[in-house]
């Protein structure tokens, strides 16, 4: 338990105003949202702070409250003002989002006020929360410290971009680096989702010199109701993967592995649906998947409900990622009872003991013999009918944030 009781929170959301205008929520933000609701839930005072092109935006809890069903949507748009008509870089949605910021806060700022403005409005012993991994900087978590008795708390995802900067868009490791550095110097607890993310996250804390509190909760899964809507669902078996297309989900891998499932199954090869969004990649990749056959499927921009309705279906979910921080795919498919091949990775190992296909990632024989074995198990086919103690325990929010504002 901590000294003290925390007397407000401070929420970031620059992470979520910025997705106004694009595709579904990804995991992170997800959590920040889950947040959101969390805290607009207690009775402790809130404030939400966006870091804008024209500085920083404060919010109370009222306009938080008023702004969670755009933000969830991903719709807070409305008239641009003077200020967004002057920020010509932005897209017309982020302009827009930024406008409707500014009307709905309490305050507002130049970048060097920041501590200025966190000081006047916040009361002492705010704990300012950063789970997004957006507007994570020196400025922003030493003007924290403006505010008297006032403590830091983020979340990291994982490590990822320096454990694997091979599979990251140029840049993004040496960003990174920055901010956890930036985490190291200033914040007062580290929030991880796992244990094996604790491990990493505390070695690469090691390093910079400074280790802060570090507390460890699993994060919320809510399932959402399959609706497939106008999606025409295959009606043959198939298996799913969910994510973004990149060098670290690894699916240049399940390509290779539709090549040559014809060799052992001819004639009987499943169809698989790429779930997700082109992201970054060699040209190579691209390619391929431009040429793909038939029975290799993209899809992209769906909802929770129709991404339900997949996972349902499916034969397996696969997930040959190289790494993960938390891997909400193959975790909400073991909840629903769906047949999982993945490869041995702490976190999954952690997160779902033996319930999983284990096959190494790259190792065509075993990943072969698992969908093979799954295509010939009429049971596995009759999709859900795994038992329940065969399925983890589902993790809930509120679970996760009792255990984390318990240690602020």
């Amino acid at each position: 338990m901590p000294e003290r009781a925390a007397t407000a929170f401070c929420l970031d959301i620059t992470r979520l105003v910025s997705r106004t205008g694009k595709g579904p929520h990804t995991g992170i933000d997800r959590v920040e949202l889950a947040y959101l609701d969390g805290l607009l839930a207690r009775d402790t005072p809130l404030f939400g702070l966006a870091r804008t092109a024209a500085g920083y935006v404060l919010l109370d809890r009222t306009g938080l409250s008023s702004l969670r069903g755009p933000l969830a949507d991903r719709s807070l748009t409305g008239g641009i003002d003077v200020i967004g008509l002057l920020s010509r870089r932005l897209a017309p949605q982020r302009r827009q989002a930024e406008a409707e910021l500014r009307r709905r806060s309490m305050a507002r700022c130049l970048r060097p006020r920041l501590g200025a403005l966190l000081s006047r409005h916040l009361p002492p012993g705010t704990v300012y929360l950063n789970v997004g991994h957006s507007n994570l900087s020196d400025a922003v978590l030493k003007a924290v410290k403006s505010v008297p008795q006032a403590r830091s708390a983020v979340l990291i995802h994982d490590t990822i971009p320096l454990d694997l900067p091979q599979t990251q868009r140029p840049g993004t490791p040496e960003v990174f680096a920055q901010r956890l550095a930036a985490v190291a110097r200033h914040a007062d607890t580290v929030i991880c989702t796992t244990d094996a993310t604790a491990e990493s996250v505390e070695s690469r804390l090691i390093t910079l010199g400074r280790v802060p509190q570090i507390v460890t909760a699993q994060l919320g899964i809510d399932l959402a109701q399959p609706d497939a809507g106008t999606l025409a669902l295959p009606n043959s078996p198939y298996f799913l993967c969910i994510g973004t297309i990149d060098p670290r989900k690894n699916q240049s891998f399940l390509l290779d592995l539709w090549e040559a499932l014809p060799v052992r199954m001819p004639g009987n090869v499943p169809t698989l649906i790429l779930a997700g969004s082109r992201g970054w990649g060699d040209a190579t990749l691209m390619q391929r998947l431009d040429a793909a056959p038939v029975n290799i499927v993209e899809m992209s921009g769906l909802d929770d409900n129709a991404l339900a309705a997949l996972m349902t279906g499916a034969t397996a979910v696969l997930h040959p990622s190289l790494a993960e921080g938390f891997g909400f795919p193959p975790l909400e498919a073991a909840l629903r009872g769906i047949p999982v091949i993945c490869p041995p990775l702490p976190v999954y190992r952690e997160l779902l003991g033996d319930i999983p296909v284990y096959a190494p990632s790259g190792d065509l024989y075993h990943w072969t013999n698992a969908i093979e074995a799954l295509m010939g198990d009429d049971n596995n086919r009759q999709t859900g009918t795994r038992a329940s103690s065969d399925r983890p325990t589902q993790p809930t929010w509120t679970t996760h944030l009792n255990l984390v504002l318990n240690r602020l």
